[in-house]
């Protein structure tokens, strides 16, 4: 085995590989490496999601509602050097209904992702398109994605990010009070590499006084979407 773990604790873990120099093509040897690398990446973040674990079998309480341990049950996580299989504690609510891992929400895993191959995916996404991004991690992380798995990890990031975000929007100082508030709707064509032309919705509030003199405007955006349901859904 190339990898192995030779001491783990809560303070360090300690990993040793091995690298076959059989070839005497550089190349060759660095993607040998890189294997072996990989390897002990998978070892050293199974380690670390271990740390996350539930320590004993006791209930636990997540949003002001007890779990009860159910057993556990075998998952594979998603990283930069590769699957992972594990197998997790998972609770269940007490009045049934479906189950969760005490270790996903305490390790930040999102879907199947692990923090770091997340944010590395949602990062890559953001600069080129998917099928880059693929090309890219084949080529320099030896790891086999597709494109849907890229935008939808990519979108659940992205879904993060804007639940975190101060969507509280602070109204200037305004001369006069605001006897009436217009709401408009509009949409505008972009072209996407991927899928050609494409509506995104814009829209505006707009803040006007007793004399119909506007006071301010709010201006807010989206991009595209089938059937614009995310976007309509505030303003129906």
């Amino acid at each position: 085995m190339p990898a192995s773990v030779i001491s783990s604790s809560t303070k360090s873990i300690v990993l040793q590989i091995e690298v076959s120099i059989d070839s005497g093509n550089m190349l060759n040897l660095e993607d040998s490496l890189q294997r072996a690398l990989n390897e002990a990446g998978q070892l050293g973040t199974k380690e670390l999601l271990g740390l996350f674990e539930s320590p004993n079998k006791e209930p636990i309480v997540v949003n002001q509602q007890k779990w009860n341990y159910k057993g556990k049950v075998l998952k594979h996580y998603e990283t930069l050097y590769g699957r992972i299989p594990l197998e997790r504690s998972v609770y269940q609510g007490v009045r049934g209904g479906s189950t969760l891992a005490a270790l996903d929400l305490r390790a930040g895993i999102i879907g199947s992702a692990t923090p770091k191959f997340a944010k590395s995916i949602a990062w890559k996404y953001s600069q080129m398109p998917a099928p880059a991004v693929k090309e890219d991690f084949e080529t320099n992380h030896q790891r086999t994605l597709s494109n849907s798995y890229i935008k939808h990890l990519s979108d659940r990031v992205g879904a993060l990010i804007e639940d975190q975000q101060d969507t509280h929007y602070h109204l200037p100082p305004l001369k006069e009070p605001v006897e009436t508030i217009a709401i408009g709707l509009d949409g505008t064509c972009m072209l996407l590499c991927e899928e050609g032309w494409r509506e995104a919705m814009c829209g505006t509030l707009s803040l006007y006084s007793a004399d119909g003199d506007r006071l301010h405007t709010i201006y807010t955006a989206s991009s595209p979407e089938y059937g614009k349901r995310n976007y309509s859904a505030p303003f129906i």
